[in-house]
């Protein structure tokens, strides 16, 4: 039998969704597909159902969000990355790794060209599919990605040399 604390949870994310749902409706037919009022109610419907634990619903919202952000700023913007990797990470947590797979891979090359193939959001990326390898004991494909990681991780922290010279 549920909890009082579950049972009021349930009803609340019940019409957090619903009011979501109401929302992303209005802004539908008022605002341009592309619109941030859109794209921002489609990822409160992912994050509303990622919550809930529908990890189904919550990747369809992600890859309508996907679809809205690809024609507004192009396929390989560096937001369109960043939800990539949110859908791959949803599938990861599901255990479909065939399926997160190609969208880390993907998020990595988007931020490669974008950022360029030292920046830390590359490192952030490359960790990611070093997580999804070493899940399926892939270290062999791991370990490159890891060295990488933590090479660009260590560049950033890196002191830089001052080219402040004191004068007297």
């Amino acid at each position: 039998m549920e909890s009082t604390d579950a049972l009021f949870n349930k009803v609340n994310q019940d019409r957090a969704i619903e009011n979501a749902n109401k929302a992303l409706q209005i802004a539908m037919t008022s605002k341009p597909q592309d619109s941030a009022q859109i794209l921002s109610s489609l990822m409160k419907l992912v994050v509303l159902h990622q919550k809930r634990g529908d990890s189904e619903s919550a990747v369809s919202y992600l890859q309508t969000v996907l679809a809205v952000q690809e024609r507004a700023a192009g396929p390989d913007h560096p937001e369109v990355a960043q939800n990539l990797m949110k859908a791959a990470s949803l599938y990861q947590a599901q255990a479909q790794y065939a399926k997160a797979e190609p969208l880390y891979q993907r998020a990595l090359d988007i931020r490669e060209k974008a950022l360029g193939p030292e920046h830390p959001d590359v490192a952030t990326s490359l960790s990611n599919l070093v997580g999804l390898y070493q899940l399926q004991e892939q270290h062999a494909k791991a370990e490159p990605l890891a060295l990488r990681a933590l090479r660009i991780a260590e560049e950033k922290t890196k002191p830089r040399p001052s080219n402040n010279k004191n004068v007297a």
